[in-house]
């Protein structure tokens, strides 16, 4: 997997992304493309995150550098140990003849990631992680099968992803759970570009993501996190991802963000409910959504499941 200087220099003139950033976006891309078409992973596996969300829901205001994907297929535990194995070595395979090598690999019963180094056009070590999620494998809404948006740096194809929707419902809950500047840029433009028409239907995605993986509460909110994200976070995690004449103001990303999420997360008495059951081991996804093809989607949800037994 080569590019030549030339061409990514071109590249970075014309996109105004750093030339080193912009190549491990075009690495993953190519990576997106095995999985998408080889016969072990294509179907199995959904796109989510900052590079679903910068790659097919916007064109691209950001790069992306990681893969977060989510394994679709709801089969038994039993079955997982072999699967998991069985997607390691064939990824391992491609990488391999690839150029990259396996710098790290962890497994755990809900994810599995891998670290592959590459030496880059510069003659810099670098790297790309792909991480998939064994434990969100059901969704609310049906998966999409997308074209990407890059503002032509990559050719067309087509990523199986996670609806728009789900996407910023899991970006938000990101954002009050851990509060990054990427997270914060990629809500700002969800906003700015009025991407979500249904706010209805993204409060309660959130709310369900909130109840199976939020690491906060979503009834007591105070923001203080996303309030704490400074200049400095800025420059060192989000300036080098995005393009040099982007003019993002983090002070005014952050007062539009914490107003559109408080005045999303005003919730229904039936959302109240689903949240309080849960707390008591109770899963009712019914409360949450009286969409049945939604309630059938999720009502053996194995995050939220694993809620409702008697130590978690």
């Amino acid at each position: 997997m080569e590019f030549s200087r030339q061409y990514l220099t071109r590249l970075a003139q014309e996109s105004n992304f750093i030339k080193d950033t912009l190549e491990k976006v075009l690495r993953l891309s190519e990576i997106l493309k095995f999985l998408n078409s080889d016969v072990v992973f294509k179907d199995k596996l959904a796109l989510k995150g900052g590079t679903a969300i910068n790659l097919t829901a916007v064109e691209l205001p950001r790069l992306s550098v990681d893969i977060d994907l989510d394994f679709t297929v709801n089969v038994s535990r039993d079955e997982l140990p072999e699967i998991k194995e069985k997607f390691k070595k064939r990824l391992t395979d491609y990488m391999w003849q690839e150029g990259y090598s396996l710098a790290d690999s962890r497994d755990h019963f809900a994810l599995t990631s891998f670290l592959f180094n590459y030496i880059n056009n510069a003659g810099n070590r670098d790297n790309i992680k792909v991480e998939i999620n064994f434990l969100d494998r059901c969704h609310v809404l049906p998966l999409e099968k997308k074209k990407i948006l890059t503002k032509g740096i990559v050719e067309d194809f087509e990523v199986l992803a996670l609806n728009t929707t789900e996407l910023y419902a899991s970006k938000i809950n990101a954002l009050l759970s851990r509060a990054t500047p990427r997270d914060l840029y990629d809500v700002n433009a969800m906003i700015e570009n009025n991407v979500i028409k249904d706010t209805e239907l993204l409060r309660k995605c959130l709310v369900f993501y909130n109840a199976i993986g939020g690491d906060y509460d979503i009834k007591e909110l105070d923001y203080k996190n996303v309030e704490r994200l400074d200049y400095k976070k800025y420059k060192t995690q989000l300036k080098p991802v995005i393009s040099k004449d982007d003019k993002f103001d983090i002070e005014k990303a952050k007062e539009r963000v914490i107003a559109y999420v408080k005045e999303l997360l005003v919730l229904t008495d039936s959302e109240k409910e689903f949240l309080s059951k849960l707390k008591e081991k109770v899963y009712a996804p019914e409360l949450l959504f009286d969409n049945e093809e939604i309630v059938a989607n999720i009502k053996h949800h194995p995050a939220a499941l694993w809620r409702t037994k008697e130590n978690n």
